[in-house]
């Protein structure tokens, strides 16, 4: 072999060489990129759940507190109260739903991946399980009269999370294969 030969050949060894450490590292520029990209998105969906709980401020639930009793009152509100209530002050009806159709919106946008759960369980989880609880009868009510999927996203986010409170103990089967 010639020295000719032999310098060629070193040199397209070490090109190639380099090439393939360039797409090494720029397979982990990539992977950095990606990585920093989720990041960044998991970031922001959890800034846009807060703002979002943050309007929950905005719902003033004093009349319904008022009318209702119902800062201390952890069992359901019987329907004959509520309604007799919403014909006395058809207000009352509108708040009541301004603020059930709020936690199904939140509710929804947890089950399409648009607000982060932890996040809101964090928030929320409290006060969200005891308003489906004592408007519980007049959820189903509503449910029965006009529409089936009334706030149905409200009430499986609730049930997930007392299922997983349930199952919180359960551990992985052994013996898998």
């Amino acid at each position: 072999m010639s020295t000719y030969e032999l310098l060629t050949l070193s040199i397209t060894t070490l090109s190639a060489v380099f090439v393939g450490v360039s797409l090494i590292y720029l397979a982990k520029q990539i992977n950095l990129v990606r990585s920093a990209h989720a990041d960044n998105h998991e970031w922001n969906r959890r800034i846009e759940t807060q703002h979002a709980l943050d309007k929950v401020r905005e719902i003033n639930t004093d009349a319904l507190n008022k009318k209702f009793g119902y800062v201390n009152r952890r069992e359901p509100i019987s329907l004959d109260d509520i309604l007799t209530a919403f014909e006395e002050d058809h207000t009352l009806q509108l708040l009541l739903h301004k603020l059930l159709n709020f936690y199904e919106g939140i509710s929804n946008g947890v089950f399409l991946g648009s607000y982060d759960e932890v996040t809101i369980k964090a928030n929320r989880k409290s006060p969200m399980e005891i308003e489906l609880i004592r408007f519980k009868h007049y959820i189903e009510y509503r449910r029965h009269q006009s529409n089936k999927s009334a706030w149905v996203a409200y009430e499986r986010l609730i049930n997930k999370w007392n299922d997983e409170l349930i199952r919180g103990s359960d551990r992985e089967k052994t013996g898998k294969i």
